[in-house]
């Protein structure tokens, strides 16, 4: 299809007297070459708008996707942290129970040991008593003696 002539005219000379139109000199199938380069130069201009946009979503696309990425990292290490920290308190909570079941431990050894201590002294003092005893058992057999020897003596005198 040709290009009709700026001024109106036909393809063939000039109109109504005006000047000649560039186009004009220019035969057809060269006129319907140039639409062709005009028609693809606007198809490349539309697909670099387009490219430029979609490149654009994709841009935009990705910064989200980023945005996001780094959000569940934030919220991963949040929770990470709020596990250690739970963890760290479970830790703390056992060392505390074994602290006091070692004091525990420790309190029945120490009375274990001092049963045992007053156990002992009781037996020493109980040995001590009985000697004392058997002691002044003796002493009265002496004095006893003694007695009857002096009642011998002052029945024979």
């Amino acid at each position: 299809s040709a290009l009709p002539s700026r001024d109106g005219g036909s393809d063939h000379g000039p109109a109504d007297g005006q000047g000649e139109h560039p186009l004009d000199s220019v035969p057809a199938d060269a006129q319907e070459y140039l639409a062709h380069a005009f028609e693809a130069e606007v198809e490349a201009r539309v697909s670099a708008v387009e490219a430029e946009m979609a490149s654009q979503m994709a841009q935009e696309q990705y910064e989200m996707a980023h945005a996001m990425e780094c959000r569940m990292g934030e919220e991963m290490a949040m929770m990470e942290e709020a596990m250690a920290l739970e963890a760290e308190e479970v830790i703390r909570q056992q060392m505390a129970e074994q602290e006091a079941m070692f004091r525990r431990q420790a309190e029945e050894e120490h009375m274990a040991l001092e049963t045992e201590r007053l156990r002992q002294q009781n037996e020493e003092e109980e040995v001590a008593l009985q000697r004392l005893a058997q002691e002044k058992a003796r002493a009265k057999e002496q004095e006893t003696k003694k007695e009857e020897e002096a009642e011998e003596m002052r029945l024979e005198a």
